[in-house]
């Protein structure tokens, strides 16, 4: 079902503050920031995002107990036009790399032209996941994957088969040549998508379930997360080599929640639950990793900065930046704990527990940040690509701040 807001009303829906402000960097210009407003929502208006060419903005409306008013679709640079309302439901959303398509995902996936935004579109099972590229869309169920080109959907999908028991995760190489499954059968398949004929490598080793596979970067390592005679263990295969022994890193000693590559392969991340996070180094992995004290409940939010440069952690409500080419060096403190990058590298925006947002040159983390105004920023904060727009979500509204750099 598709619902276009009518234009009766639509000035009811948004309304927009514009608060400029322009003062001075110590290498330059402090950035120009207007602040627009976005209301109508009747839940919680998160997760959001911004289509790559940075023209759309999309949020949903979740209630977090099932209820929601589906995908909402706002024109970047006409934050007072009414937004396009899309489904009757979703969780969450994904923009293709060339902004071709748009994923909502709710009680199933959907798949939409963005050329076409109100034709239905193509619908998989929930457990779908697209390629970097998004040349391809797979879903699992059970101990089966199917496999589309996005270019010929209507065709029959390639069905993938061998796991014993039921897949837990599927990722793909960054270089789309591999895909990765891991499964309650304790190993993990990686299957060529050059040759589907060919019998899939398998990778055995871990003593309890494959929870969660993730491929680095360049695509010469994948990372694998299991729960192992009670450790919570991370298993690092080669790729290049799948016969070669894999090496497990078993320091955790709680459930892990999450594993992340740095940006250039030669770090990995995990965080857990036992209130930490360790990072390990992907050349030499026999080496004691780096801990990290983090608060519970922000393990999740460990993270690189897009260039890699910086690793992100939260603890007792302050967002710490360690440079990662020199851990011994003293990090900076910053008032947090909700923290997000600019894919371009040059910001970093947090927001505190009083809802005041800052935005932080990564250039010069020396200098004081610029508070953005109102005083109403969220949890959830995403930049466009460009580092120009970006959007935090509080209860039902949400913030969109313009952002001119004196770059």
């Amino acid at each position: 079902m598709v619902n276009n807001i009518s234009a009766a009303g639509s000035f009811d829906l948004i309304s927009f503050i514009i608060l400029p402000f322009v003062f001075l960097l110590m290498s330059g210009c402090r950035p120009q920031v207007t602040h627009y407003l976005l209301r109508g929502h009747q839940f919680s208006a998160q997760p959001l995002a911004f289509s790559p060419d940075g023209e759309w903005f999309a949020s949903t409306d979740n209630s977090g107990t099932g209820e929601s008013s589906g995908l909402w679709l706002w024109a970047v640079n006409q934050p007072n036009r009414p937004p396009l309302v899309l489904s009757d439901y979703a969780q969450n959303m994904g923009f293709s790399p060339d902004g071709q398509w748009l994923a909502i995902f709710g009680s199933d996936v959907e798949l939409r032209s963005m050329a076409n935004l109100t034709a239905s579109g193509h619908s998989f099972d929930r457990k779908t996941v697209f390629s970097v590229d998004w040349r391809w869309v797979t879903s699992y169920n059970g101990g089966n994957i199917r496999l589309w080109s996005i270019d010929k959907l209507d065709a029959s999908p390639h069905i993938l088969t061998g796991h014993l028991d039921n897949i837990e995760s599927v990722a793909f190489s960054p270089d789309g040549r591999w895909l990765a499954s891991g499964s309650e059968d304790r190993t993990i398949r990686l299957w060529s998508l050059d040759h589907f004929e060919t019998a899939p490598h398998i990778l055995s080793g871990h003593q309890e379930k494959v929870r969660f596979v993730a491929f680095s970067p360049d695509g010469h390592w994948l990372a694998s997360v299991s729960a192992d005679s009670g450790l919570a263990n991370v298993g690092l295969w080669s790729v290049d080599n799948p016969s070669f022994k894999p090496c497990f890193l078993s320091n955790h000693h709680s459930e892990i929640w999450r594993v992340a590559f740095s940006p250039d392969g030669h770090w990995l991340l995990s965080a857990g639950n036992d209130h930490s996070v360790r990072l390990w180094s992907v050349d030499n992995p026999d080496l004691a990793p780096q801990r990290l004290e983090v608060d519970d409940d922000s393990v999740r939010l460990a993270q690189f900065s897009p260039d890699g440069r910086w690793l992100a952690t939260v603890y007792h409500d302050r967002v710490t930046l360690r440079a990662v080419d020199n851990f011994e060096a003293t990090p900076y403190s910053l008032i947090g704990p909700w923290f997000s990058f600019s894919p371009d590298g040059h910001w970093l925006a947090t927001t505190d527990t009083q809802k005041t947002s800052r935005l932080y040159a990564l250039s010069d983390l020396d200098a004081a940040p610029t508070i953005l105004t109102p005083n109403e920023g969220g949890e959830v904060m995403v930049f466009n690509q460009d580092g120009t727009w970006l959007a935090s979500s509080r209860f039902n509204d949400i913030h969109l701040w313009s952002i001119s750099s004196g770059y």
